[in-house]
């Protein structure tokens, strides 16, 4: 996951609704002075997985559209290869 360096990027301060029960909830647990850099963390995994599923959805398309058919364990090899 890459971290935005807030200090060279700067802070904007943002307008959202949150469910009451997830607000009370963060306001129950999370400490006030530490709120900032939760929602900033919450946000920043919740973008890396939206975008990871949207680029999954991508390659399924384009799967589809030109008939690529490979296996789960060919996906899982080329992955690990990558890893080493």
């Amino acid at each position: 996951m890459t971290k935005h360096n807030s200090k060279q990027l700067g802070r904007e301060k943002v307008n959202f609704m949150l469910d009451r029960s997830l607000f009370l909830e963060i306001k129950a647990y999370v400490p006030e002075g530490e709120r900032s850099n939760f929602a900033n963390e919450a946000f920043e995994e919740a973008l890396v997985d939206f975008k990871r599923r949207k680029a999954y959805e991508e390659i399924k398309k384009l799967r589809k559209m030109n008939k690529i058919h490979v296996s789960t364990e060919e996906i899982l090899q080329t992955r690990d290869d990558g890893r080493k």
